[in-house]
């Protein structure tokens, strides 16, 4: 009974000095985060961030109050209005953002909706079929979202509309 009580006092004993020795060094050793500052100083067309994305290829595209910023992790492209051209960013201020499959990046402005594909680096408005929704419309897009089903929402003017993954509307 008593080698019986002795192999129990040492287990304890070792899981005790093992938890103890654990918790002093993950104590001993303090995170260490690394944080970045972005401002126009650096590149952003404006230091006001209304939404930030990470799309399928690994860049940060950042919504601002004047025009959309790509960050590749060093540098910064960034994409103004330019309302004569009808394949170009439609509005100034951009609110939101979600990527579609094929790599559409969708871009909802104070001017309609965008469509911009990442592999091809160019804009591709023409893919929006819904009218009310075009560039140069002055609808202000307040938040669009991709769901699992790849469906895309748009919220404007109150109004709430559903685009399947072709952006056809449902």
């Amino acid at each position: 009974m008593y080698i019986l009580y002795t192999i129990k006092k040492s287990i304890f004993t070792s899981l005790i000095s093992t938890l103890l020795l654990w918790c002093g060094v993950s104590i001993s050793q303090p995170l260490q985060l690394r944080f970045e500052n972005y401002t126009k100083s650096d590149g952003l067309s404006d230091d006001h961030c209304k939404d930030i994305f990470k799309d399928s290829r690994g860049f940060i595209w950042i919504a601002t109050r004047n025009g959309l910023n790509r960050f590749d992790g060093s540098s910064f492209q960034n994409f103004f209005s330019i309302p004569s051209d009808s394949n170009a960013l439609a509005g100034s201020i951009i609110r939101t953002l979600t990527e579609m499959p094929g790599g559409l990046l969708v871009i909802g402005t104070n001017n309609g909706l965008c469509i911009y594909n990442i592999y091809k680096n160019r804009f591709e408005n023409f893919r929006i079929k819904r009218r009310e929704l075009s560039p140069g419309n002055n609808v202000f897009i307040r938040k669009i979202f991709c769901d699992a089903d790849k469906n895309l929402w748009v919220n404007y003017n109150g109004v709430i509309d559903v685009f399947d993954s072709l952006l056809n509307y449902k």
